[in-house]
């Protein structure tokens, strides 16, 4: 994912690269999970501010800070999600969640 979050890029461009990993988790054996991107979007003064998946159209640019939340779920039992935060930098991305993205499981 993180190769395709730099200026320049559609946002259309970030889906596409989402839709890679889940089809490759779904070769792994994951098939019977269900993957998508539940939002994404810009932030600013308000938390959720454009650009939104449903702005395809909408080209990355430098100083942009966008918000990424994939989820992933096995139906009527488990849902997980991964809320992360970038800039768009000149050169690519900063990712400013300072989580570590380690898997726990309990």
């Amino acid at each position: 994912m993180a190769d395709v979050l730099k200026p320049g890029v559609a946002m259309a461009k970030v889906y596409d690269e989402f839709e890679r990993m889940a089809r490759e988790a779904e070769k792994l054996g994951f098939n019977n999970y269900r993957y998508h991107m539940v939002q994404t979007h810009g932030i600013g003064i308000m938390m959720n501010e454009p650009p939104a998946w449903s702005q395809l159209d909408v080209v990355l640019r430098e100083n942009m800070i966008i918000n990424l939340e994939p989820s992933v779920y096995i139906p009527f039992k488990h849902l997980g999600r991964v809320e992360d935060t970038y800039l768009i930098t000149k050169e690519g991305h900063e990712r400013l969640t300072r989580l570590d993205q380690d898997l726990y499981i309990r």
